[in-house]
């Protein structure tokens, strides 16, 4: 009984996770902003890290005339979502993996280093991810716990912590990278960035 049980609420958590976020909105590309002039106006790319598993690289500049080919995103968002003045809307930022003439809906998660304060995006196919947020087409990470007091308190935040840096979970690129805490990143390769989506 006890396995049928715990069988059953491990399906029930994974449906509810998948209906979450049932909303999906029209595809964007996602634009690099840096005071470095190499990386700013870049697009964001997927690039193999492994089996189905795709890290956000840098791509051409999005520029005038765009290139012929800009890889799209979506943002997969709640049917009951409203746009939070502080954390604007949350939701799943997804790409869309080939896989067999199909397209697999991959959310994006960070890979965690124990060793290092700087995380890599992945976007890997899953039921779950992280949450994140567009304000006015940026996007950060919302939080909803301030640990820096104590006890922790309920507090609705975004964070813009994102860098570029060279990175290895399988391979060596440069990729979009957050910052965990509000350190500087260790990795001495890292440039301050934000992104943004633009519709096209």
């Amino acid at each position: 009984m006890r396995t049928s049980t715990l069988a059953g609420l491990m399906a029930l958590a994974a449906s509810s996770t998948t209906a979450q976020f049932v909303n999906t909105t029209a595809p964007f590309a996602l634009l690099v902003l840096s005071q470095n002039e190499t990386y700013n106006g870049t697009t964001i790319s997927p690039c193999h890290e492994g089996a189905a598993i795709e890290g956000l690289c840098i791509g051409t500049k999005l520029g005038s005339p765009p290139p012929a080919f800009v890889q799209t995103y979506t943002q997969n968002y709640s049917a009951s979502a409203t746009v939070d003045p502080t954390i604007g809307v949350v939701g799943y930022l997804i790409f869309d993996l080939p896989v067999s003439g199909l397209n697999e809906s991959s959310p994006m998660s960070f890979a965690y280093n124990p060793s290092s304060n700087v995380a890599v995006p992945l976007f890997e196919p899953s039921e779950s991810g992280q949450e994140v947020a567009f304000h006015e087409d940026q996007l950060f990470i919302p939080s909803f716990t301030n640990d820096q007091v104590t006890p922790p308190t309920f507090e609705e935040n975004v964070f813009d912590r994102w860098y570029i840096c060279n990175t290895n979970v399988g391979y060596n690129y440069i990729t979009v990278a957050w910052a965990l805490g509000d350190a500087a990143p260790q990795n001495p390769s890292c440039v301050k960035a934000s992104i943004r989506r633009v519709f096209v």
